[in-house]
């Protein structure tokens, strides 16, 4: 599916890198494919942003790169190289350095040289290029850091709220039992055996909790 400029752009703002347009969904591999055929450095500084907020997004994100050009393919080794040296400078998880560094692999089985370059090119501020284009290697250092580092930080507020919630499920759930609910809060897949665990003694103490009844009891006696 051919995305015109208006369109990309919305599709970049649905994963994180919005440029001034609304945000509209489109799927992570077809806004990926449609950024290999820009020029628009705007628009290239705007793939490791987009890329990460898809390993977020998409648990089952997968590019077919028999689609692609050989100028295409190298293009995109280009952009995840660069997107893996920000991953690394900023601390990104290793599952998205692991994915990355598969895609990498079925590109190019010489990734690691050069990787080697990007990360020369990055720690001496020089600017890298893109099958054409010229990118600024402080200025997606910049913009990495302003839409996924900062955006993504949570506040003040939030960790205080975090905290509390933290440690009022200590008073009720073992830390085996934290983990699958947070699990379950991120819509995260549980193995079998969680799933039995779940159902049979979390979800049992959980249902207790959020009953009004319970709740109204508990809240004549503290008062």
């Amino acid at each position: 599916m051919k995305l015109t400029k208006n369109e990309l752009l919305e599709a970049l703002a649905h994963y994180g890198y919005e440029l001034n347009k609304p945000s509209h969904q489109y799927p992570g591999e077809e806004v990926l494919l449609n950024l290999l055929k820009e020029n628009d450095t705007r628009l290239l500084e705007g793939f490791p942003i987009a890329y990460d907020n898809i390993l977020d997004s998409q648990k089952h994100f997968n590019l077919d790169f028999h689609a692609l050009s050989e100028k295409e393919k190298t293009r995109l080794l280009q952009l995840l190289l660069l997107t893996y040296v920000l991953f690394k400078l900023f601390g990104e998880d290793k599952s998205k350095l692991d994915k990355t560094e598969q895609m990498m692999f079925k590109l190019s089985k010489k990734w690691k040289e050069l990787l080697r370059d990007v990360e020369d090119r990055f720690n001496h501020s020089d600017s890298v290029r893109v099958s054409g284009a010229t990118l600024s290697t402080d200025r997606l250092k910049k913009q990495f850091r302003n839409y996924v580092v900062h955006f993504g930080a949570k506040s003040e507020n939030n960790l205080k709220l975090d905290m509390e919630l933290e440690l009022l499920l200590s008073e009720f759930f073992t830390s085996k039992q934290k983990d699958l609910l947070k699990k379950r809060a991120r819509r995260e897949e549980l193995s079998k055996t969680e799933r039995e665990y779940y159902s049979r003694v979390v979800n049992k103490r959980l249902k207790a909790l959020a009953n009004e009844h319970l709740y109204q009891f508990a809240h004549s006696i503290v008062k």
